[in-house]
């Protein structure tokens, strides 16, 4: 959409740029609003590319329809209400058919969306290098266990765990701590 503000406009060219890469598109159109000249250019984006249209916002009387979209573009469109929440698992049943059919490719790579985790994975990383390099210069469990522990405990802020007393006991039984 238009964008009047400098860093809102920067992010819709980052979008816009994104889903030049993506492998599966999710467009959302506002069925409540006419259609404008931003979501025409992004019809003109998606057209011929793995993508869904959603027509969101169901529950109201519809400006836009699923014919009007139809006459427009060739990809699936799905009926939705984010507010009722409906729509929903038709939306991850076409997803998902989407992989198992071999259109869209899934890969291998993780995608973090939330800097709490990305922060804990990154000292979980830290700690087992710690651990690695404690190993391979042969160093005495002692000097390792700490950092395992460590690592534990930052995986286990994503999990929403703590470390029991009884891991810990069983960390230094299995590492000889303290003999």
């Amino acid at each position: 959409r238009d964008a009047s503000d400098v860093v809102e406009k920067a992010g819709v060219e980052r979008a816009m740029e994104a889903a030049k890469k993506a492998d599966l598109i999710l467009f959302v159109v506002d069925a409540s609003l006419p259609l404008d000249e931003n979501d025409e250019e992004i019809l003109h984006l998606i057209h011929g590319r793995k993508a869904l249209i959603l027509l969101n916002k169901s529950d109201l009387p519809p400006v836009v329809t699923a014919d009007d979209l139809r006459a427009r573009s060739d990809e699936r469109i799905l009926p939705v209400s984010a507010l009722r929440e409906e729509g929903m698992d038709e939306v991850a049943e076409a997803v998902r058919d989407m992989f198992d059919l071999g259109e869209v490719n899934y890969n291998d790579q993780v995608v973090i969306t939330n800097l709490r985790h990305k922060t804990a994975l990154e000292a979980a990383v830290s700690s087992l290098e710690m651990v690695e390099n404690a190993v391979r210069e042969g160093l005495p469990e002692d000097f390792f266990t700490i950092d395992l522990t460590a690592a534990y405990e930052s995986l286990g802020e994503i999990l929403g765990e703590s470390l029991e007393e009884d891991i810990i006991n069983e960390i230094f039984d299995r590492f000889c701590m303290g003999k």
